[in-house]
């Protein structure tokens, strides 16, 4: 390890470059000149080709800036080239290969460049450490950082791979990040950032945004991928806005995304598009969602796909929350209830659509008596609330003991078939699969007079106990209402 210029193979001397420095070694036509190079400085890799390596000492006795490495505390070699840019902004390049890291490199100046040879290109640190790349200037942000094409694999040593502390329009585009047992990227205290195309897979936790008070401001994720963390995909604190546009987030052990604010600060003005989930909560940890809204505002999910065979459901957003809007989500699973969206009424305002659902099988019933059973609704429904829309699927058919028909009303407590104008909805539609849907004119009450909470009650000719336990009850519904809330 040191900063001296590492030679490798056969020197030149100055009078050998000529004054146009245009050589052929080894068969490689070289132009000497940085500017057609597209780089400030470079630093090569101890374990780079030899053609590289000779190239990189045929730039060093030229009086480039150009550093080769020994695979020892190769930040140190980082370190300066990043530290001899112009003050005016440069790139730094770094070679095909490995570097092994003992301390962060730290990324302070503005309008710089920091890139590599994409997967080619690894960083790899040799002990624990705060972070592989750490983005700071004191008493400044560092602005308009430019770093793609990086490989940087944790080893996994207790470290971040990225730890965004003070940066400010920086963009960051094909980073993939791995094996870190801390957070792959952490970002606090900053405003407007990038990422793009990146991958953070395999470490502790995928993505942390705003974990202390102060507020970080535009931050946008497109395409990326965070897969196979341990812990939580993308953890979201105090942050806004933050958007999550086109990325796959799946295999995470908990949840994909956590949304909720850290203490003295605030979460809102969120956009999670047209992204994919699939099978997080890879640990079954109970009260685990694909995504999980807790206490935020102004957020909307829409346009996103996918499924998770471990989670309850795909979205759940509690009562904390306020202003939360969804559309054209698509949720698949056999074990997901419902549409796989919950949504606390509490988090809507006035005037918001909201759909409540409840999925009803034989054993989850309460014998009522009577030749009854029925179940409740988790949620009630506001008074002056209008309903707008009451459907009914059937995953089987829904049978009883050896009766033909079991009548299924839907209304409140108190008012049993409040829902249907003339007639108990789905009487002898038990007997197949036939979806039973109806709108706001065939309501006998479509205005919700006084809060109330939806109950389900089935009659059966017989005895109530039949429809909850006898040998030939199956089959189960999902009853879903749709109200504009007041």
């Amino acid at each position: 390890m040191t900063l001296k210029h590492t030679y490798v193979g056969n020197k030149l001397t100055p009078a050998e470059y000529g004054a146009d420095k245009s050589h052929s070694v080894n068969g490689l036509a070289i132009d000497m000149y940085v500017g057609n190079l597209g780089a400030s400085a470079w630093v090569v890799a101890s374990d780079a080709p030899t053609a590289i390596k000779n190239f990189a000492n045929m730039l060093y006795l030229g009086g480039y800036p150009v550093w080769v490495c020994d695979g020892t505390a190769d930040n140190v070699q980082i370190q300066a080239a990043w530290d001899a840019l112009p003050t005016s902004g440069g790139d730094l390049n770094l070679s095909v290969g490995s570097f092994s890291i003992d301390a962060p490199i730290e990324l302070d100046s503005h309008w710089c460049n920091l890139s590599g040879c994409g997967m080619g290109t690894i960083l790899v640190p040799s002990t624990t450490m705060e972070s592989i790349l750490h983005v700071h200037k004191a008493g400044d942000s560092t602005a308009y950082l430019h770093v793609h094409d990086l490989y940087l694999n944790g080893n996994s040593e207790t470290v971040k791979g990225l730890y965004v502390e003070t940066g400010t329009g920086c963009w960051f585009d094909h980073v993939h990040i791995k094996n870190c047992h801390g957070y792959g990227v952490d970002l606090e205290y900053n405003h407007s950032l990038y990422f793009t195309h990146c991958q953070m897979n395999s470490n502790t936790n995928g993505i942390r945004v705003g974990s202390i008070g102060y507020r970080v401001h535009n931050v946008y994720f497109d395409m990326c991928l965070i897969e196979n963390n341990t812990e939580i995909g993308i953890l979201l604190g105090n942050v806004s806005p933050v958007v999550i546009r086109g990325c796959t987030i799946e295999a995470n052990g908990l949840q994909g995304i956590k949304a909720e604010t850290v203490t003295s600060g605030e979460l809102y003005a969120g956009l999670i598009q047209s992204c994919l989930f699939e099978d997080n909560n890879e640990d079954e940890a109970a009260d685990t969602y694909s995504i999980h809204l807790i206490d935020c505002n102004h957020f909307a999910v829409e346009d996103c796909y996918g499924g998770d065979n471990k989670a309850t459901y795909m979205l759940f957003v509690e009562s904390a929350c306020a202003d939360i809007k969804t559309k054209n989500n698509h949720w698949y699973s056999t074990l997901l209830k419902g549409n796989g969206e919950y949504i606390d009424p509490a988090a809507y305002v006035a005037g918001d659509v909201v759909t409540i659902f409840k999925t009803i099988d034989h054993a989850s019933l309460t014998d009522g008596g009577d030749a009854t059973a029925y179940m409740d609704f988790d949620d009630g429904i506001p008074a002056g609330s209008i309903i707008k829309a009451v459907k009914c699927d059937f995953t089987q058919a829904f049978n009883s003991d050896d009766t033909t028909t079991v009548t299924m009303m839907i209304g409140y407590v108190g008012d049993l078939d409040a829902f249907n104008k003339t007639a108990d909805p789905g009487e002898d539609a038990f007997n197949h699969t036939t979806d039973v849907f109806w709108g706001e004119s065939a309501c006998q009450d479509a205005v919700v007079v006084s809060a109330a909470t939806p109950r389900v009650t089935f009659t059966e000719d017989d005895d109530g106990t039949d429809i909850i336990s006898s040998a030939n009850a199956q089959g189960a519904v999902t009853i879903t209402i749709t109200y504009m809330k007041a």
